[in-house]
């Protein structure tokens, strides 16, 4: 069988994400785009940005806020206070 020619399930399923992802949908500039390419320059645009914050927080000696969750420090702290009381 050829890729992205698989009759089962698995095949005719990536087959239509590929065919969504070929698919062109405005960008937020209002030009058509392939959607997979779109879904890709999310994170790093993303990413892009958090750097650019990231780098003005440290000029102005501000801690820079944890991507997801705590930070290392704040997880030393609660790891090393008594665990709460359960009912």
């Amino acid at each position: 069988t050829a890729p992205h020619q698989d009759p089962t399930s698995w095949g005719r399923l990536i087959d239509s994400i590929d065919g969504d992802l070929q698919r062109r949908v405005p960008n937020a500039a209002g030009r058509d785009m392939e959607l997979g390419k779109l879904l890709r320059a999310l994170p790093v645009h993303e990413i892009h940005h958090r750097g650019a914050m990231c780098i003005y927080l440290n000029l102005f000696g501000v801690d820079t806020p944890p991507v997801l969750g705590l930070t290392a420090e704040q997880l030393l702290v609660r790891s090393a206070e008594s665990p709460p009381e359960r009912s």
